[in-house]
């Protein structure tokens, strides 16, 4: 359902405009995917930063749904957006919004929610796999638990910004 005649364009507008963001200067980010088949819009994992944290959770709440929605009225949508945000409440398990993505089940899911400093340095589980693709390692190999270096991230932000195309 269209809330306005133009959403579909906004949001989607909006989407590469966020996915497009400097995470050095848009700290807060989160990646996930559209959880359908690929011919209903799903499969295509992107990053999307944002400078607040605020501003993060209120397009989870707000937009994400939105873009993959099956809301058929605006009710509909209304009451999915209170569930999300209380979801949202709820700590991640590894960087992973379990709550959340269990009410978004067969709309979208996030893989990983959290800042950019994070996905650079910490020890979660989608930050280790994510540095061992960009450094085109092995799972096995010690070297995925390095942090990346300063001189290293211009190409891993190149790097994120195709990762799940």
């Amino acid at each position: 359902m269209k809330f306005h005649d133009n959403l579909d364009s906004e949001i989607e507008s909006l989407t590469w405009e966020i996915a497009d963001r400097d995470p050095r200067e848009y700290k807060f980010g989160f990646y996930h995917y559209g959880d359908r088949a690929a011919s209903q819009g799903g499969g295509t994992a992107v990053f999307m930063w944002f400078p607040t944290e605020s501003d993060r959770q209120e397009f989870l709440v707000s937009c994400l749904p939105m873009m993959h929605s099956s809301c058929e009225s605006e009710s509909e949508y209304v009451a999915q957006q209170s569930l999300l945000f209380e979801s949202l409440s709820n700590p991640p398990e590894d960087q992973v919004p379990v709550a959340y993505n269990k009410a978004m089940k067969g709309v979208a899911q996030v893989e990983w929610i959290g800042t950019f400093d994070e996905l650079l340095n910490s020890g979660s589980a989608f930050a280790l796999k994510m540095r061992s693709d960009f450094r085109g390692e092995c799972d096995t190999m010690p070297q995925k638990s390095v942090p990346i270096a300063e001189e290293e991230v211009e190409d891993f932000i190149e790097f994120t910004q195709t990762a799940g195309i």
